[in-house]
């Protein structure tokens, strides 16, 4: 999809999986990683060509979590079946090894300053840190009820974990990893991006058809913005000032829907300027 809201138009499609629920971009090599989740893979997507060029087995129901980290060439991807995560060398484009976390691992982020990734574990309402040279966990940080989405704010050294259970995100000082906030938002949130420069996270709210605009600085939603059907993934598209949403139609207790949007958000305006109608149940997004 072209992210450019003057001319949001699908620029084509890629059969990739069964299920295919999260995606990471690696700019760096050209190639978007898709997660299947009922196929318990990866599809290698080369982006310029728009084509499948290899896929990867990885553990039980890859689901939404999966980043990656360009400087070390490793891709984490969260298996929510199997309660690890695969760790592909994106050179190889093999999995290296696999590290055991905790129960229905969801989202995934990394941060390759500090050399750490975060692995939010749905059931357990905790992070798993994983150290992105040694490949091992070498702690945990206690969040909120069922936490899903996570991402990092590298400018400000601190993560945000969406947590379904109790409407709230949990900030994360990266520094200590310990956990000094909680912020209320809508109903079930799902996913979280960031945007560094304007200091605002952006967190979809899945019962609630809407976004929350946080402010970073001063711990508060600034801004309430209404989506489609069950808004699950956003990105934040940094060249041109946008966010896109993946309103997937799935909310807590339903099942797929039909033929769905994703929106585009204006990050100054805070308001939605396009809907893009695309296939069904969308969920991952990212961008390039």
């Amino acid at each position: 999809m072209n992210p450019k809201p003057s001319d949001p138009l699908l620029a084509g499609r890629i059969n990739v999986g069964s299920f295919p629920a999260g995606v990471a971009v690696d700019s760096r090599r050209g190639i978007a990683l898709v997660t299947n989740e009922s196929g318990d893979s990866v599809s290698v997507v080369d982006i310029s060509r728009e084509i499948v060029t290899d896929t990867i087995g990885v553990g039980r129901s890859s689901a939404e979590g999966i980043a990656v980290d360009s400087e070390r060439g490793i891709a984490l991807v969260a298996n929510v079946g199997s309660n690890d995560v695969s760790v592909i060398d994106l050179e190889s484009e093999d999995v290296r090894t696999t590290i055991g976390v905790g129960r229905f691992p969801l989202g995934v982020a990394v941060d390759s300053e500090r050399g750490i990734g975060l692995v939010v574990n749905g059931e357990d309402g905790n992070v798993s840190v994983v150290d992105l040279d040694s490949l091992t966990v070498t702690g945990t940080i206690g969040v909120g009820d069922r936490p899903a989405g996570v991402a990092i704010d590298l400018e400000r050294g601190e993560a945000v974990v969406a947590n379904r259970g109790n409407n709230t995100v949990s900030v994360i000082d990266l520094d200590t990893l310990a956990v000094t906030g909680t912020i209320g938002v809508g109903g079930f949130p799902r996913g979280v991006a960031i945007d560094s420069g304007e200091g605002l996270a952006f967190v979809t709210n899945a019962n609630s058809n809407t976004v929350s605009v946080i402010d970073l600085e001063r711990g508060v939603v600034v801004e309430t913005i209404e989506v489609g059907s069950a808004p699950t993934g956003v990105a934040v598209y940094l060249k041109t000032g946008h966010v896109v949403v993946t309103n997937s139609g799935v909310t807590s207790g339903t099942g797929l829907g039909a033929l769905s949007t994703v929106s585009i958000i204006d990050v100054v305006d805070e308001e939605v300027v396009a809907d893009v109608p695309v296939g069904s149940a969308p969920f991952g997004v990212d961008v390039d």
